[in-house]
Formats: structure tokens, C-alpha cells, sequence
């Protein structure tokens, strides 16, 4: 699988951002891919990347399509009024660029038959701070593998007014979730929503997120290395966290087994649910087997009689 295996997650709120990302594709071969496309990046940029200061954009996928991507962005970096909105449309063209083809030379090593067409890939655009041309927004591209893209805001607060407070805010959020090990932790923190509606603890909302990433490490084996956890304020960026796929899962074991317990026991009720599911079936098939039997029967004591009626 040419694909970087990758576990990216990004929350938004208003103590600021949280990217949490793996390091399982900042390897010898993302750097290779570096060369092969000539471009300045480092293997430190190839999931998380600053553009400049207020706006990250975090990447997985091929990285056929995502490296140039960065590259471009890093250059627009250079612009002082570069807009979250249009770094989105522009990576929105450039995943429906179906003429986009790799140089065959510097990809000599993937097969003749290799369509990058065929390849998915995402970008998440993270801006923080009331300022300039970027105010606190996450937009998030996909490209799907039949081709398909879409853009779109996946966090926003919300304020929700009601009758008893009219001051009231509530915050609605939905995560973001990128590569192989997004499904794993969207399954962790979909059901935490909660720790992440109004507060000021940042601490809580990163054991939740450490937890997610500790899942998908333990389930997706292209997730894995190091694994970095950015805070990204108004105030610039802080590395909350950062250290190895396997001590985290050390911290996190308990955590790891209780999902696993979880996990067998809704592997064994859909087991038991589709049992009965059977047995319900077979019962309703015997009901309906009886009733054309007694219908048959009840044609055939009617055939019998009118033949008596008859020779009488």
C-alpha cells in the first residue's frame, strides 16, 4: 500500500486548536518522495505543516498528492494576506485535476500500472486568532478514490439562545479525522463529546484526544512512531505532547483493554442478535409453509366434497 498511514485529529474551540498527529509516514521513504518531487520540505512537514503564523495545514494520503500541496503553500506562506478560504479552493482544484500525473522518472519504483487518479488524499486547514486574514476556522478537503472531492467547515461554535438563559452558549463541534487510523479514533472521541463543550480545561480535552490516538496506534498498524499533540493559540503554537506511539499505549493499556473488552462484547451481541435474527426468520418461514399447507388442504377437502355433491 503506497499510502501514508496516518492517525490526524483537530478539534477547534475557543481555548484554541488541537492537532494531534502521528509520525508513522515521516519516515526514509517520505523523505525519498521529498527528492524525488525537488522540493524544500523537510520529513517534519509531511503531516503537519506551518504556512505561516496563524495557519497550519495538516496532510494524509498519497503523498503524490499531498507533498505539492505543501510546497505551494509554503510559498504562499510568503504572502502577508494569504486566505484560509482560497488555500482551501485552490487545494479543492488541485485534487480535481484530472490531468495531474506523476513524473515517471523520479516514480520509477511504483508499477506500470500505478494511477494516482485512483489515490485518496486530505488536507486540513487550521487557522487560529481573530486577526488579519484568518480568524479561528478549520476547513477540511478530502479527495476519495473514485475522484470525488469535497470542502467543507467541520468545526464551528454555535450560541443557542433559550428562554430561561438567553445568555446561554453551547458549543456544537464535530473532530476532523484523517488517514487509516481516523475511523478508530472517531469511535473514541465521538462518544466524549461533552469534554469538549464549553470550559477552560485543556488538559482534559488532551487525555481524550492522547486516548484516541492510543486506539488507533493500537488498531491501525500503519499508525504508529511518534506522536505529537500541537495547541495552537492566539499566542502561537505549544507542543503539548510528544513522545513514542508504544509509551503512550503503555500509559493509555487500561483504556486499550476496556475498548477491547467493548469490542468482543458487541462483536457477541451481534453474534446473539443475528441468531435470533435467524430464528425469527426460520419461524415466520414455518408459519407461512403451515398456512399454504392448510390452505392446500382446506382446496383439497373442498375438491373432495364437490366431487360427493357430484355422484349423489
Amino acid at each position: 500500500d503506497l499510502t501514508v498511514g496516518t492517525t490526524i485529529i483537530t478539534t477547534n474551540d475557543e481555548l484554541g486548536t488541537l492537532i494531534a498527529a502521528d509520525g508513522q509516514g515521516n519516515s526514509v521513504s517520505g523523505a525519498e518522495d521529498i527528492a524525488r518531487l525537488g522540493l524544500s520540505s523537510t520529513t517534519d512537514e509531511l503531516k503537519v505543516a506551518k504556512i505561516q503564523f496563524g495557519l497550519y495545514a495538516s496532510v494524509a494520503g498519497f503523498n503524490g498528492w499531498t507533498l505539492p500541496l505543501i510546497e505551494e503553500f509554503k510559498n504562499l506562506g510568503k504572502t502577508p494576506k494569504l486566505n484560509i478560504e482560497d488555500c482551501a479552493t485552490l487545494a479543492k482544484k488541485f485534487f480535481l485535476n484530472r490531468k495531474y500525473k506523476l513524473n515517471p522518472d523520479k516514480w520509477s519504483y511504483l508499477p506500470e500500472n500505478f494511477d494516482i487518479q485512483r489515490k485518496a488524499a486530505s488536507i486540513t486547514f487550521s487557522s487560529y486568532g481573530g486577526f488579519g486574514e484568518n480568524p479561528r476556522r478549520v476547513i477540511k478537503v478530502q479527495r476519495y478514490t473514485n475522484g470525488f472531492v469535497t470542502k467543507k467547515d467541520v468545526l464551528r461554535v454555535s450560541e443557542l439562545k433559550t428562554k430561561l438563559v438567553p445568555e446561554m452558549k453551547k458549543c456544537f463541534r464535530t473532530f476532523s479525522f484523517q488517514g487509516s487510523g481516523g475511523d478508530y479514533a472517531r469511535k473514541v472521541l465521538c462518544s466524549k463529546s461533552r469534554v469538549f463543550e464549553c470550559g477552560k480545561n485543556v488538559r482534559r480535552r488532551l487525555d481524550e484526544i492522547l486516548k484516541a490516538m492510543a486506539y488507533s496506534c493500537f488498531k491501525d498498524p500503519k499508525t504508529g512512531r511518534m506522536i505529537t499533540v500541537f495547541h495552537l493559540t492566539d499566542d502561537g503554537t505549544e507542543v503539548l505532547y510528544e513522545k513514542n506511539a508504544d509509551v503512550l499505549m503503555h500509559k493509555y493499556r487500561d483504556f486499550l483493554t476496556e475498548m477491547e473488552i467493548k469490542e468482543e462484547g458487541r462483536v457477541e451481541r451481534v453474534e446473539v442478535m443475528n441468531y435470533h435474527l435467524m430464528l425469527a426468520r426460520a419461524n415466520i418461514q414455518m408459519r407461512r409453509e403451515a398456512e399454504e399447507a392448510a390452505v392446500e388442504a382446506a382446496a383439497v377437502q373442498v375438491s373432495l366434497k364437490r366431487k360427493r355433491d357430484t355422484k349423489e
